[in-house]
């Protein structure tokens, strides 16, 4: 889909969501979806949904209002929800795509498959052929690890190396029956792997 078409179905898309907060029986902050990054979403992805709420702050021992707007599309076809929640703590703005119900991977128009884990977006890395976060390069052994699987946070169908904040953070590894903690890009984890295929 070129960019005037899919900016021109954002278009449509944000007056329908502002036609549905105008006719709200209550009266509650909502975020409408943003032009541009909903029309970058409807070129990216051929069918995905746009989630967005205002950001909330806390209330002591009060609940806070809010409406939380959900754009769901497959290809050209647009459904939109908006729906009431409350919370008693506070929230960040939220503006994410995040794949249809009951998936875990979002069908890019490039005809590549992007797996989202835990919130992050992961694509497919050419080189090693493991999902990685964008622009995250980790060590040798973690993608060689990777690619051996089958581990808990990699599945094999789709292997995959999350990026970690910390290199140096300690993490549960499982394969088959055999589980351990490990430090990341310390050997531990194709020492593991080496150990627990021998066991076999």
């Amino acid at each position: 889909m070129n960019e005037n078409r899919a900016r021109e179905m954002a278009r449509a898309i944000i007056s329908e969501v502002r036609e549905q907060v105008s006719e709200q029986t209550f009266h509650v902050r909502t975020v409408v979806p943003h032009l541009d990054r909903l029309a970058q979403a409807i070129q990216t992805y051929t069918s995905a949904s746009y989630v967005t709420h205002p950001e909330v702050p806390q209330k002591g021992r009060y609940s806070y209002d809010y409406t939380e707007v959900r754009v769901v599309w497959d290809d050209e076809k647009w459904w939109v929800w908006l729906s009431r929640s409350s919370t008693y703590t506070s929230l960040p703005l939220a503006e994410k795509v995040i794949p249809l119900s009951g998936d875990e991977w979002l069908h890019r128009r490039d005809g590549e498959i992007e797996l989202v884990r835990y919130g992050i977006h992961l694509r497919r890395d050419p080189a090693s052929r493991v999902y990685l976060a964008e622009g995250h390069r980790p060590q040798e052994e973690i993608l060689r690890a990777a690619n051996a699987g089958p581990f808990e946070v990699w599945p094999s169908r789709f292997p995959v190396v999350l990026r970690r904040k910390n290199p140096d953070e300690r993490v549960n590894l499982q394969y088959n029956e055999h589980k351990a903690r490990i430090t990341l890009g310390s050997g531990q984890l194709l020492a593991y792997l080496a150990m627990w295929r021998m066991m076999e």
